[in-house]
């Protein structure tokens, strides 16, 4: 019996081997089928996880058997999709595969030949040019023909050429010439199209186009017919089109601009548009959902001129920024440039901003005192856990000695072999008693008898309320140049904020970190109150548009900006009042000097030659036209650059505030040894005094060019450095040399002009 089962068993394992072998040759490679019912990982909710081709074969049923069968139960998506399953099969078909490939084409061409041949019906006398009113039937017979043509290439049995019925091949063709013509001719089509009749030309034209190609080629055109539409008529165009994705970025901005324009004229009625008739044709666009970016052609920069001297004194402690928050194009510009005579800087409106006054004041208004605990040393005391260590140490010894003493094989047993399990189960408890008692050893060799304490003495720190405060003072002044206006104001900006400082925490405090953490600190106010005060375009217009009766005739530029200079004077005056300084009532010489600020960001010194003539260095102003300046007595002015000398480093200015000129010194022989004094602003610390001898004078190229004629200098020891350059040396009340520059290798070398040359210079400018 046994011999015949396990003979049935080898043949039941056998036929188990032959099927499983033949299992192995799948098809595609996948790891079984994925299919709905019992045992399956697929839900018969989701059909598209479904499969046709089967994972095993028989080599007497195989792919092509398996797609003979689908198409003899008239199953042809089925067939279909068994093709695109089995790609290794049927994408080189052998010579069994060809003709149920065939077979299945032609089933698939018959289902398919009605709405081929209805679709090549359709264009068949289909001809181009037509009347624009047969345009949409047109239309829908090409998008009929279309639709076929897509359906039929989805099929990928058909994509073979060879597979493909004759009238398809009539149908692509046909469609194809159609669309070529059509194509061709689009962009006169579109030249002539009436676009503002509501309808999308590419919504009527019978073949799709690229939209943004054909406007963008036929724009010239077009642009010059919505120019000479009125508003009505550009939102018909539109609301045609989707302008968002037809036009460039580029194209978009310009047709919005005719928008606003032509919306700003309607608004402005029989007077000239302006900023209020553009903004009510922005208002118009948006709602249009035009993609505004501009005024309509209107131009609107800024400029900020605010009092350097405020801005050195420290007395602009934070920022101002305009947030454009309207969808307007904005450009910085120079207010050099933009109220020079004869400026050409395009713009229609100009908003001039001049921070006045920007401080931070802060408050304490209350001061908490709050108990807290601090390490202030440590003391020594008996370790708990070594006493524990210790008596865990004498348990373990004291086991370990009565394991020893006590062995259980003292007693009777029935066998050796029970005698000799006895001994090692002694031998084992007494080894894991010592075990235990050797650990107890080492810990406590490892535990200190004694600890350091932390030693804690109460103490109490303060927690300030602060009541933070920032108040901004900006003039700011709206140059119309459209209607040869101007406005000026002013407006506030405070900003309030309270914080909650702890002061003196003690850095032995333990909780020190979570009491910071909870709390602002000095730095968190710090950054407030240099942070940027932020103020939005759409305030000033709103206020300027609501306030725009109060504007004023605009006047020469020379005299805004003398208006301008006032408003910030009148600012400098009250800082000015507030401030403690030194006394030079005894000293004259300090009201010929002035600061020379560079518009291109730097500075240096100056001094009045004639009332209203300042003498300069030429690398002081050079690069500006204009430059600004600062009187001794606090005042601001301005000034324009009449005469330069490259070679020479001078340069006059012509000023606007007239001050006391200095009296040069007129003898042929100048004292070597001779005490004198430099009067300018070295690293920005103005009005600052330096005194040394005169230590030599000499010819030396100059230092602008290095090369041609050389220059008379009188060599000084006086410190100079940079923010001296321009100004005065003093012999007594005579100026006897132009500060210009020094050697860097060596200490107090520093070389003036020679005030022959300055004076000779200043005679050919004026022409005296």
């Amino acid at each position: 019996m046994f011999n015949i089962n396990v003979l049935k068993l080898s043949k039941a394992v056998v036929i188990m081997l032959l099927l499983g072998g033949l299992g192995a040759c799948q098809t595609d490679g996948t790891s079984g089928p994925v299919t709905s019912g019992p045992g399956s990982n697929a839900s018969p909710s989701q059909p598209q996880l479904q499969k046709v081709s089967k994972d095993y074969y028989t080599p007497f049923f195989d792919e092509v058997d398996h797609l003979n069968d689908l198409m003899g139960k008239g199953k042809l998506v089925d067939a279909e999709k068994l093709v695109a399953e089995q790609p290794k099969v049927f994408a080189q078909p052998g010579e069994k595969a060809k003709p149920a490939l065939a077979k299945l084409a032609v089933a698939l061409n018959s289902g398919l030949a009605p709405g081929v041949s209805s679709a090549l019906a359709g264009v068949s006398d289909l001809s181009w040019p037509k009347p624009r009113p047969l345009w949409p039937g047109m239309r829908s017979s090409l998008d009929k023909a279309r639709a076929v043509l897509s359906e039929y290439d989805s099929h990928a049995v058909l994509k073979d050429t060879a597979n493909q019925s004759a009238e398809i091949a009539g149908l692509r063709q046909k469609l194809a010439e159609l669309d070529a013509t059509l194509t061709k001719d689009a962009q006169g089509q579109f030249d002539s199209f009436d676009h503002f009749s509501g309808t999308s030309f590419f919504e009527v034209y019978p073949t799709p186009l690229d939209a943004m190609v054909v406007i963008k080629a036929g724009w010239p055109r077009l642009k010059a017919s919505l120019s000479a539409a009125d508003s009505n008529r550009l939102g018909l165009f539109a609301k045609a089109y989707s302008l968002k994705d037809k036009l460039d970025a580029e194209t978009q901005k310009e047709f919005a601009d005719l928008f606003i324009s032509a919306w700003a004229r309607k608004s402005a009625g029989k007077g000239r548009p302006g900023l209020a008739e553009a903004l009510a044709g922005i208002r118009a666009a948006e709602e249009a959902g035009l993609p505004v970016k501009g005024l309509g052609g209107i131009r609107a920069g800024f400029a900020e001129v605010t009092s350097r001297s405020l801005l050195d004194g420290g007395q602009i402690q934070f920022p101002a920024q305009i947030q454009v928050d309207m969808p307007v194009d904005v450009e910085k510009a120079e207010l050099d440039a933009v109220l020079s005579e004869g400026g050409s800087s395009g713009f229609d409106y100009l908003f001039v901003i001049d921070v006045a006054q920007a401080k931070a004041q802060r408050r304490t208004i209350s001061a908490q005192s709050i108990r807290s605990s601090a390490v202030v040393g440590t003391k020594t005391v008996v370790n708990p856990e070594w006493d524990a260590a210790q008596i865990d140490f004498q348990r373990a010894q004291s086991a370990a000695m009565m394991a020893q003493a006590t062995p259980s094989s003292g007693g009777y047993y029935s066998t050796p072999a029970a005698g000799l399990l006895a001994a090692i189960g002694d031998a084992i408890r007494v080894g894991a008693a010592q075990g235990k008692a050797n650990d107890a050893a080492e810990k406590l060799k490892a535990t200190p008898r004694t600890i350091e304490q932390p030693v804690f003495a109460d103490y109490s720190y303060r927690l300030a309320q602060v009541a933070a405060n920032k108040t901004m003072t900006v003039h700011y002044y709206v140059i119309d140049r459209l209607n040869k206006k101007y406005f000026k104001s002013t407006f506030d900006v405070v900003e309030n904020a309270r914080f909650n400082i702890p002061y003196q925490v003690d850095d032995r405090d333990p909780h020190k970190a979570e009491i910071m953490s909870a709390h602002k600190t000095e730095a968190d106010l710090d950054a407030w109150e240099k942070q940027v005060s932020t103020v939005k375009l759409s305030q000033l217009v709103d206020h300027y548009l609501g306030n725009a009766g109060s504007s004023k005739p605009l006047p020469s530029l020379t005299v805004l900006r003398t208006e301008m200079l006032k408003d910030r004077n009148t600012a400098l005056a009250k800082v000015e009042s507030e401030t403690f300084t030194g006394s030079t009532r005894y000293d004259p010489r300090f009201d010929h000097v002035v600061v020379v600020n560079n518009p291109q960001g730097f500075f240096g010194t100056g001094f009045f030659v004639r009332p209203d003539v300042v003498m300069t260095n030429h690398h002081v102003i050079e690069g500006s036209s204009f430059v600004e300046m600062k009187l001794y007595n606090g005042q601001e002015t301005f000034g324009k650059v009449i005469d330069s000398d490259v070679r020479l480093d001078l340069a006059l200015i012509r000023v606007q505030t007239r001050g006391r000129p200095v009296k040069f010194y007129n003898r042929n022989e100048l004292e070597l040894g001779s005490t004198v004094e430099v009067i300018g602003h070295p690293k920005g610390y103005h009005y600052s005094v330096t005194r040394g001898v005169v230590s030599a004078v000499r010819k030396e190229k100059g230092i602008q060019l290095g090369a041609g004629e050389d220059v008379l200098f009188v060599q000084i020891d006086a410190p100079t450095n940079k923010g001296n350059s321009g100004g005065p040396v003093f012999l007594k009340d005579e100026v006897v040399g132009v500060v210009d520059w020094g050697r860097n290798d060596a200490q107090n070398i520093n070389f003036t002009i020679h005030y022959s040359e300055a004076y000779r210079f200043l005679r050919q400018a004026l022409k005296e």
